[in-house]
């Protein structure tokens, strides 16, 4: 009877953590997370074709043609919700592995002997917000924190076999396996006895779970990235990489705000540990590893989601050694139902917020762009973008098509620095020409830009290469043409210039470096014969353009059309001027007399194809 009321309090456990994730995921989009994309079609694909040690949707990736999945496990265990609507099914999946996680959890407290251990667990999601709004998510991570906690205990009660196991499980999981080794070295640290040999079952799991899969050795170098370059240039290089918020530290008063309770129960822990006569090697080992994982946090907000457990473990521990003991009768159901008023309380406040946070979510906003590419785009083309965190939702909908990266943007650094910091530059707009990078560094023919890149999107209307082929209010999809028939080799004067200054640009030629107010421009367009001829001139200004000698257009300055004015419109076509002209066999002289007027000062030109001499 107590071993039933025991696994009744265990199921307990997980129903609150699955009522919780319903609640939360039923409250806002399909999926939020944005890699969860990723994972429910990647489940699919893993479902059709099998295990593959490639993946050619990332061309700037090692992974493209060294692949692992260190999610395997948790891909297999996706599969079945990927029958029917996968979106539905997501939703699904996440409540049975909170449920699992939150279940694992309770079974170590349990397997540690620790007094009520629903209620430390049940506790934890009623203290953290933060970490049950994180077992909501369609990721990995959820089913690696079940194995973590299955883990801890195994180590601490020297289950070297299972702890094996346990770890083996972890490797095919989640890149973050090394976490038991570490944790049974520590508690090896403080229990020289019983702890070398579950530390040995332990390293022996994450070794066998290494080399006994089919991504070895591609798992090595995926390893390395995954735990050490992603926080070393996380922390160095962050605003390069445009990484994750999750991996950025925040201000203090948020952390303390987002986390206040794993802030109480740690201290109320420290203060606990003073008061046991003999503290445990469970209560030491656990100590170090709570205040490990709160260190990161302060160095990376996502470690909240380890450290807020930890600190709930090490304070049930320390409750389990000072041996409260409550005296039978009215005492002990007074106690009990302050326990049960304090946690309701508690879990109301953590389903509201995390029902909050879920419907304020932003829904999915590049599915209908990625749709659109595959009906239009030929197959296999490489579509370039500027955000590694746009591939998920690209990548469900669209496989038909290559990306530049689709994990976190260190994977393209490690890759190649200088074609990652290039992709950087872009994305801020700080570049004279874009066509040159996306059309011959990343071979891209076609371009998905979100509108809140707008720096890049000033670069882009200066240069009629770019032609939009689609928009809507979050995202444009341009074409971008091949030809590169555009007039360079330009000197460029004004009143404050003498002599002309020369301009090497075979793009966007910037007045705006040598004049506030108006300029020239002189080149030469070589021609084998006479003949008819189209120039295209992309401009906001107020500008003259003669070819020998002849004035062939003329728009005055109080006439521009300001490219500013089709940033936020839909389709509107090219923002180019076709200019019919004549051409003399040989060379032709070119002047441009430019007035600013609009947004840019500047202008472009270019030979059209239709009218190559």
């Amino acid at each position: 009877m107590k071993r039933f009321a025991g696994y009744l309090s265990g199921g307990l456990t997980a129903g609150v953590a699955a009522a919780l994730t319903a609640m939360t995921r039923w409250a806002g989009p399909a999926i939020y997370c944005g890699d969860g994309w990723f994972h429910v079609r990647y489940a699919t694909i893993l479902r059709a074709h099998g295990i593959s040690r490639s993946f050619p949707w990332w061309q700037e990736s090692f992974l493209a043609t060294r692949f692992t999945d260190f999610n395997l496990l948790y891909h297999l265990l996706l599969i079945p919700f990927t029958f029917g609507d996968e979106l539905r099914g997501a939703r699904i999946a996440s409540v049975l592995f909170a449920a699992a996680a939150m279940g694992a959890f309770w079974w170590c407290l349990r397997t540690l002997r620790v007094p009520w251990p629903a209620f430390f667990a049940v506790g934890l999601l009623a203290i953290a917000p933060e970490f049950a709004y994180r077992l909501t998510y369609t990721r990995p991570l959820v089913l690696a924190l079940a194995l973590t906690f299955a883990g801890v205990a195994a180590i601490l009660t020297g289950r070297g076999r299972l702890a094996f196991v346990l770890t083996f499980l972890y490797a095919h999981t989640h890149c973050s396996f090394q976490v038991l080794p570490c944790i049974a070295f520590l508690y090896w640290l403080n229990d020289r006895k019983s702890g070398g040999g579950v530390l040995l079952w332990s390293i022996a799991g994450a070794v066998a779970g290494s080399v006994v899969t089919p991504y070895f050795p591609n798992n090595l170098a995926f390893w390395w990235t995954a735990n050490v370059e992603v926080l070393r240039t996380s922390w160095e290089s962050g605003g390069l990489l445009r990484v994750g918020t999750e991996m950025l530290p925040i201000l203090t008063s948020q952390l303390l705000s987002a986390n206040l309770g794993a802030f109480i129960v740690s201290g109320v822990a420290l203060y606990a540990i003073t008061r046991v006569e003999r503290v445990s090697d469970h209560a030491r080992t656990l100590l170090v590893v709570a205040g490990g994982f709160f260190v990161l946090t302060l160095l990376s907000q996502r470690f909240a989601e380890l450290w807020a457990p930890f600190a709930v473990m090490l304070l049930a521990v320390v409750a389990r050694d000072l041996k409260i003991d409550l005296p039978a009768g009215a005492w002990r159901t007074a106690a009990g139902c302050a326990a049960v008023v304090v946690l309701a309380f508690g879990l109301r406040h953590t389903a509201r917020d995390n029902g909050t946070s879920a419907a304020d979510e932003d829904p999915p906003r590049w599915r209908a762009a990625a749709r659109w590419m595959k009906a239009n785009v030929p197959e296999n083309e490489t579509i370039f973008h500027l955000g590694w965190d746009e591939f998920p939702e690209l990548f469900f909908e669209d496989q038909t098509h290559r990306y530049l990266i689709g994990q976190d943007a260190t994977f393209f650094w490690v890759t190649n620095p200088d074609r990652c910091r290039l992709w950087a530059r872009l994305a801020r707009g700080d570049a004279e020409d874009a066509w040159s990078p996306v059309r011959e560094t990343f071979k891209a023919r076609w371009a998905f830009v979100p509108r809140r890149y707008r720096s890049f999107l000033k670069l882009v209307r200066r240069d009629a290469r770019f032609s939009e082929a689609w928009s809507n209010e979050d995202a444009i999809v341009f074409r971008v043409d091949d030809d590169g028939a555009v007039v360079s080799g330009w000197e460029v004067a004004s009143e404050r210039t003498e002599p002309p200054v020369a301009c090497s640009t075979a793009g966007f030629v910037d007045l705006a470096r040598i004049s506030r107010n108006c300029a020239a421009a002189w080149s030469s367009i070589a021609a084998d014969g006479p003949g008819p001829a189209v120039l295209g001139i992309t401009t906001d200004d107020g500008v003259t353009l003669r070819i020998n000698g002849e004035t062939v257009f003329a728009r005055p300055p109080f006439q521009p059309r300001s490219l500013s004015d089709v940033f936020d419109a839909p389709v509107t076509g090219r923002t180019e001027v076709d200019v019919p002209v004549r051409l003399v066999a040989g060379e032709n002289k070119v002047e441009v007399d430019s007035c600013r007027a609009g947004d840019d000062f500047g202008f472009m030109l270019r030979l059209r194809p239709e009218g190559r001499p």
